[in-house]
């Protein structure tokens, strides 16, 4: 569930089909242009429940609700997704690392 714009609530998502315990999610969010790390730059990556549910907390700053771009990508654990802080662009590296990915523009 993607929450909209001005909302505080958590980002919500599911994966079918990888084990839990061995990929989590990489998520990024959009704000005035620049993408950043979220929920935090030290814990970068959203554990997966054993049912294949996720919950993120993309507003953990600032101007966090009112991102206009979100992000998701379901990553191995053995994998460190880089630290964003005003990105203009996601790294390339996140798209080749990630099993799958999505990006949602909200309105």
């Amino acid at each position: 569930m993607v929450p909209p714009v001005g909302s505080s609530e958590n980002l919500r998502g599911q994966v079918w089909h990888v084990a839990p315990g061995d990929y989590g999610v990489a998520v990024y969010i959009k704000v005035l242009g620049g993408w950043w790390t979220k929920p935090y730059w030290n814990n970068p990556v959203t554990a997966i429940s054993c049912y294949g549910s996720w919950v993120c907390d993309i507003t953990t700053g600032g101007n966090d609700p009112e991102a206009t771009d979100i992000a998701a990508f379901l990553i191995p654990l053995t994998y460190t997704p880089p630290a964003a802080s005003w990105a203009g662009v996601l790294p390339t590296e996140l798209y080749t690392n990630s099993l799958a990915n999505i990006e949602v523009a909200r309105d």
